[in-house]
C-alpha cells in the first residue's frame, strides 16, 4: 500500500510520532518492527541525512504501516488515528 501523502509530509509525521512515542511501551511492537523507518524519517526531517532509495522505501513502508493499523482497527489504532488526523491536516 502506498498513500498519496507527500514524502516530506510523511517524514514530518513520522518524525513527530517517533519523538512523541518512542518510549511508549504500549507501542513497542510497532516501534521495534519499524526501527529503521522512524529514526530515518526523523533524521531526514531535520536534515541530518539524505535517505537513499532503500531508505525512502523504509520511510514509505513505516508510514504505510501506521495507516494500515488505522484502516484495520488494530491495536492502538485510536491513538494513531488521532495523531494522523491532527498532523496530516494542512
Amino acid at each position: 500500500m502506498t498513500t498519496n501523502t507527500d514524502y516530506s509530509k510523511k517524514c514530518e509525521v513520522l518524525a513527530k510520532f517517533w519523538s512523541e512515542h518512542k518510549d511508549n511501551p504500549a507501542l513497542g511492537d510497532l516501534l521495534s518492527y519499524n526501527n529503521v523507518g522512524f529514526p530515518l524519517a526523523y533524521m531526514q526531517e531535520y536534515n541530518l541525512c539524505v535517505a537513499t532509495d532503500n531508505g525512502i522505501n523504509y520511510i514509505n513502508e513505516t508510514f504505510d504501516n501506521l495507516v494500515e493499523i488505522v484502516e484495520n482497527g488494530d491495536t492502538h489504532f485510536e491513538l494513531i488515528s488521532n495523531f494522523l488526523n491532527e498532523h496530516l491536516i494542512v
